[in-house]
């Protein structure tokens, strides 16, 4: 079975339509993160029905993402 480390990890399920950097958006994470959680996934090659890891508690700041710096300098 898929066994979750202390970030979190869980499967997803490529769906007809879905996109990469959609899935990742939808789990709130960057892509670098779920590409990073998935060595043998070719981004250009993936098909539906096929079952990724996500790592849910990687942050964009994780990955010094332009995302990061963006919204760090924000006001809160």
């Amino acid at each position: 079975g898929a066994t979750a480390s202390a970030s979190g990890m869980v499967s997803h399920e490529i769906k007809k339509g879905e996109t990469l950097y959609g899935i990742a958006n939808s789990y709130g994470i960057p892509l670098e993160a779920l590409l990073e959680a998935n060595p043998t996934l070719d981004p250009l090659k993936y098909q539906s029905g096929q079952t990724i890891n996500v790592p849910t508690g990687a942050t964009a700041a994780d990955y010094g993402s332009s995302l990061a710096e963006n919204t760090a300098a924000a006001p809160v």
